[in-house]
């Protein structure tokens, strides 16, 4: 089939790459010049498979609920139709169904896992990763409170150990004991990686499979959904419908047996536009990079893989000789330079724990969208209208369940069995 991928960040590269190995003919659309340009750019980079399938994502945003004197956004200032989906997220974290959220998130992320190291052996692709995450407690209580999620992993075979504040500076030498530490988890088979590195090599591999790229184009429609034959999409600028372009031409309208929805932006409208309607927020999260200290005598100083502040929901990741912190969630979409007061809390967390450790100055600061759902899983598989598929709202955890996310969603549209069980992820778990 020829099939358009809608988005070409993580989500939209990785599905093309794993459509066009399964045979297909696929076309990426992306309204901006390149790759990884929104969402992708900069997010935590965790590979957090087994926090996320416990707690369901680091950053998820119920921090947009949380009182403004903890870091949130509180709920006088949301509106009804922002914080009313969040509520059913609350309600169903406490449902029976959180036990198989848990273990499809857990199947998924260690599908999604295996297949990102099956690649970068294949092509010895240069990868800026650090092994291990390491979760850090404050207090007894915010350790009481991950218990259930503690014994659920137990239960699962996953691999985690609860270190006091000396064991937790055994792992990371850098941390500093001015902050009052109590504990801290560590995961070492989740992991700190560079997504957007990931993206661009991925591209180069699809694009040697066929993959055609039309960057700078927005999709603005989309007919014959309903009809049964060739879907068609209406690209920015267009007027009329002509055939599909020849290559590096301007493409008005493309013509295509299938269609998969990966951008967090857009994706919500052209669904209603067809009649399908997501029970979705849009959210953005910030972060900043910053080159390490590196000279003599500081490098003990400075992070060696991933860490995750469990009170402010803000992680620390090693990317090569850089260091990224991210977190911080607010309503609606921001892109560009992200909001001061966001910045200073990351900044801050940063100089909790690791004090001096990086060139602060010469950070570049960042702040993009995400879609999530009301249950915090992704929507992979069919939207209910033919030829129409998603692999979307991911939520923070992208970068964990790209890989997998991209497999489960190319073995249905070719009618294949799906590695993962595909109800979970099923847009009908939500009607």
């Amino acid at each position: 089939m020829h099939v358009a991928v809608i988005g070409a960040g993580l989500a939209g590269v990785c599905s093309a790459f794993e459509l066009a190995s399964a045979g297909h003919q696929v076309t990426v659309v992306e309204r901006h010049a390149g790759v990884a340009a929104e969402g992708s750019f900069a997010n935590g980079g965790l590979l957090a498979g087994a926090y996320t399938a416990a707690w369901q994502a680091p950053g998820l945003p119920t921090r947009l609920l949380a009182p403004v004197q903890s870091g949130g956004w509180g709920w006088q200032a949301l509106r009804p139709s922002v914080w009313s989906p969040w509520w059913r997220q609350r309600q169903h974290r406490r449902s029976p169904r959180q036990a198989a959220s848990r273990a499809a998130l857990l199947a998924l992320s260690r599908l999604s896992r295996a297949r990102l190291d099956e690649l970068t052996l294949r092509w010895s692709l240069a990868r800026e990763q650090a092994e291990g995450l390491l979760v850090l407690l404050r207090t007894e209580r915010e350790l009481a409170q991950l218990r259930a999620g503690l014994d659920w992993l137990a239960e699962q075979g996953v691999a985690h150990h609860c270190v006091d504040a000396e064991g937790a500076r055994a792992i990371e030498p850098g941390l500093s004991t001015e902050p009052g530490l109590h504990a801290a988890l560590h995961f070492p088979g989740d992991a700190a990686a560079n997504s957007r590195q990931f993206v661009h090599q991925l591209k180069t591999e699809a694009q040697a499979l066929g993959v055609r790229w039309l960057f700078q184009h927005e999709v603005t429609g989309l007919a014959g959904a309903h009809g049964g034959g060739p879907l068609q999409l209406s690209l920015a600028g267009s007027r009329e419908p002509v055939p599909p372009a020849r290559a590096g031409a301007p493409v008005p309208l493309l013509s295509v047996d299938a269609v998969v929805l990966c951008a967090a932006q857009g994706a919500p409208a052209l669904l209603q536009s067809l009649g399908v309607r997501l029970p979705a927020v849009v959210h953005s999260a910030c972060s900043f990079t910053a080159p390490l200290r590196l000279e003599d005598g500081l490098l003990d100083l400075t992070p060696r893989a991933a860490i995750l502040d469990q009170r402010q929901q803000i992680s620390i990741a090693r990317q090569g000789d850089r260091v990224r912190v991210a977190g911080g969630v607010r309503p609606g979409v921001q892109l560009g330079r992200p909001p001061a007061a966001d910045m200073r809390r990351l900044y801050r967390v940063l100089d909790d724990w690791f004090p001096g450790a990086a060139h602060t100055s010469r950070s570049l600061e960042w702040c993009g969208p995400r879609l999530a759902v009301t249950d915090g899983l992704p929507l992979i598989g069919p939207s209910g209208v033919p030829g129409v598929w998603l692999n979307t709202a991911h939520g923070a955890s992208g970068w964990t369940l790209a890989c997998g996310a991209a497999q489960q969603l190319a073995a249905q549209i070719s009618q294949q069995p799906a590695p993962v069980d595909p109800a979970p992820f099923a847009l009908e778990r939500l009607r």
